[in-house]
């Protein structure tokens, strides 16, 4: 791994366990790096317009390579083995709460599902636990039983039997900008359970990272690459 890692901005990993993590993925993390220079960015003299609404000189289109079968996988095993470390350090030997991978929007719909499809191993007490996904709409359905939230059967995600400290959610979304889809998502679980981190691929470093710490001081936020890794020039 040839740049530094990016900090984690956590209160649960350290910086230490979390470029550890990322050297026990060497292979997968250097393959979604190479995917990503290769084919998910754009560098040009007349700016793109983002999402946000911001102009740029660097675009990073992730959803190539997340709606890619082998590259999906790489990254739903890199997004859950980091929940995993995080859930057995949470709770090291005793029962897990529900937990919940959540997105919005085409870029995150790939990763909610890659990072779902594994059980996350046993911690020290014998307690394995799956991962539930859940959609966040970007409005609110309204036709049928309306609403902005899909989950599946037997999630426990709007069971009132349970209280929101029985629910742990993890957010995941492919780039980070200015945050304003994820915090959509953060939004629209508040009540739900706790948020307990956000996962991103990217990072394009323009403060969105720094900003959702400031707004949700107890999520600890993760990002696999920064803009800076592969960004030419100098230019914003």
């Amino acid at each position: 791994m040839e740049n530094k890692i990016q900090e984690t901005l956590s209160s649960v990993i350290s910086d230490k366990e979390y470029q550890e993590l990322l050297f026990n993925h060497g292979a997968a993390y250097r393959s979604i790096k190479n995917a990503i220079q290769g084919q998910c960015y754009k560098h040009r003299t007349e700016p793109f317009t983002l999402a946000s609404g911001r102009l740029s000189h660097h675009y990073f289109d992730l959803r190539k390579m997340n709606y890619h079968p082998s590259y999906s996988f790489l990254v739903g095993q890199m997004i859950n083995n980091l929940i995993n470390t995080y859930v057995r350090k949470v709770y090291p030997d005793k029962d897990v709460p529900h937990l919940y991978v959540a997105g919005t929007g085409l870029g995150a719909a790939p990763m909610v599902f890659s990072v779902c499809a594994y059980k996350t191993s046993p911690n020290e007490g014998g307690h394995g636990y799956f991962l539930n996904p859940v959609m966040v709409r970007e409005a609110a359905k309204t036709h049928g039983t309306g609403g902005n939230l899909v989950h599946g059967i037997d999630s426990g995600l709007e069971d009132e039997t349970f209280s929101p400290e029985d629910r742990l959610i993890f957010v995941v979304e492919d780039v980070i900008t200015t945050g304003k889809s994820a915090t959509t998502v953060i939004e629209a679980l508040q009540g739900y359970g706790r948020i307990a981190a956000l996962i991103s691929i990217l990072d394009r470093e323009e403060e969105g990272r720094e900003n959702l710490k400031a707004a949700y001081p107890a999520m600890d936020i993760y990002s696999f690459y920064k803009k800076t890794d592969f960004a030419i020039g100098g230019e914003a």
